[in-house]
């Protein structure tokens, strides 16, 4: 029999060992799951699909009102002018829909497509979605979870881990699993009593997927249920301990969740795991066969992946950590200067239905996206392994870079190329909170994916090749500077001028 106590007591050391980084991870966890319905503030809330111009469930507070409500009280100001941007109305309409899948196609359709499509097409198209999500990520990204808190245990984990499923390309085999589990217990539920035992007993199905994705249906279901043989009470009674904090959770307004129980729940349940597998081990070594869990005491080191009894031949990994040339680094900078260009001309072809090119400069760059890239890339290259510093990062050095070049261009130029007037949290319209979070995605994604792959382009690309290429987009865009800076790029949707004081 387990010792409850001595678990918990377990779990919390494993849990603060790396606080900030689990709490991080099980936040991202529990959006990509959940959507913002996994930590929202309303308690009620009614069905609408037909008779709105929203789908989903509809009440009358979402959480967007709430958080902005209660800020502005604290401040003492009026939040009536803050309405604009996608992320007002993301958190609004997801809240209100309590589904991440149907709030966030409402934003779309209300931000971009001015509300133009029907909610009866809406609604079958994000059920059809829905249930690719539920079975082909959402599951997958279960097993993902509980892979990184298993390593988290023993060893120093990196956050992708939680994309083990797919890095090991068995999404498929999980998520069947997984479903027919969903099944069995549905059709058990019918029982009332035999949901309950049923519920402890299929308990281990993920965990065991999680160390060991090429287990096989039917034992699955077989190590989870000698495991939970003469353990269904007991991890009932772990329940039962854990039920103070859902209250306080609930009382807290999912804040307790965000900053402690969601990570907590996890370090719990993969050492029970670790504890119940004991059971079946001997047995079924056979199956249950990753051996470097299996230590006791933690290591300052990384899971050994080349041991994996799983050897993933085809997949690419991608170095993050490289020093870039200057040549890579100017060709970057153009890329991510395109990028943004191409991405603004999309949204404003999307939002406003016409071609409007965006930016200061004649040409297809914009700059901007392209000095922040190169400054996140180079400011914060001793910070690409801790995640949480490398998003922090990006949304302060790419944010103070949006303002100031918005003063300067307001100062010398009397015109604006953006504004963020009325978007919630701005600061004199040059930034917002919208774009902040944009730029930490943004960096992440860069540093971690995008920088890599563009690495393993450029090492194709012959020198003199680059060199070339370099020298000729050099010129171009230092003759558009100076072209542009006599005759900058204006115009209806473009710019908007600056009224004096």
């Amino acid at each position: 029999m387990i010792n409850i106590s001595e678990l918990l007591k377990s779990a919390r050391k494993n849990l603060k060992r790396k606080y900030i980084k689990n709490i991080f991870v099980s936040f991202i966890i529990s959006l990509i799951l959940f959507g913002s319905s996994a930590y929202n503030l309303n308690r009620e809330f009614v069905y609408n699909a037909f008779n709105s111009n929203s789908i989903g469930y509809v009440n009358n507070t979402s959480n967007y009102d709430v958080i902005v409500n209660t800020f502005y009280r604290i401040m003492r100001k009026n939040n009536s002018n803050y309405s604009r941007g996608f992320l007002a109305l993301a958190v609004d309409l997801t809240t209100k829909d309590q589904s991440f899948v149907f709030g966030i196609i409402n934003a779309v359709n209300e931000s971009f497509l001015q509300g133009s499509i029907s909610n009866r097409v809406i609604t079958i198209v994000c059920i059809i979605l829905a249930f690719i999500f539920y079975f082909m990520i959402r599951n997958p990204m279960i097993v993902g979870s509980h892979r990184y808190y298993l390593e988290e245990r023993r060893y120093k984990v990196k956050i992708y881990k939680i994309f083990f499923a797919f890095k090991y390309k068995k999404v498929l085999h999980i998520s069947y699993i997984l479903f027919v589990k969903t099944i069995y217990q549905l059709l058990w539920n019918l029982t009332i009593v035999g949901g309950i035992i049923k519920h402890y007993e299929y308990k281990m199905i993920p965990y065991i997927l999680a160390e060991n994705p090429n287990v096989s249906l039917r034992d699955a279901f077989m190590l989870s249920k000698c495991m939970m043989d003469g353990e269904k009470l007991n991890a009932f009674k772990l329940d039962l301990r854990l039920l103070i904090w859902y209250v306080l959770d609930y009382f807290t307004y999912k804040l307790v969740s965000i900053f402690f129980f969601d990570a907590y729940k996890e370090s719990i349940f993969s050492e029970y795991y670790m504890r119940v597998r004991s059971k079946a081990k001997d047995k079924y070594k056979y199956l249950l066969c990753d051996n470097n869990l299996d230590i006791e005491e933690y290591k300052d080191e990384y899971y050994p992946e080349n041991e994996y009894f799983i050897k993933n031949k085809h997949h690419v990994i991608l170095n993050y950590n490289t020093n870039y040339s200057i040549l890579d680094l100017i060709l970057m900078f153009f890329m991510a200067s395109f990028g943004g260009w191409l991405w603004e001309v999309f949204f404003n072809y999307i939002n406003y239905g016409g071609f409007v090119n965006r930016g200061s400069l004649h040409g297809p760059w914009l700059p901007l996206y392209g000095f922040g890239s190169i400054i996140v890339l180079l400011v914060l290259r001793k910070y690409r392994d801790d995640y949480v510093k490398q998003f922090m990062g990006s949304l302060i050095l790419c944010g103070s870079l949006e303002y100031f070049t918005g003063l300067y261009l307001e100062t010398v130029m009397h015109l604006r190329w953006w504004d963020y007037d009325y978007y919630f949290l701005n600061i004199g319209g040059k930034v917002c909170l919208e774009s902040l979070l944009l730029f930490g995605f943004g960096g992440c994604l860069l540093v971690y994916v995008l920088a890599p792959i563009w690495e393993l382009i450029f090492s194709h690309i012959k020198p003199y090749v680059k060199v070339a290429i370099c020298y000729t987009l050099g010129i171009l865009f230092l003759s558009d500077i100076v072209i542009s800076y006599k005759y900058p790029n204006v115009g209806e949707g473009i710019t908007t001028e600056v009224l004096p004081n």
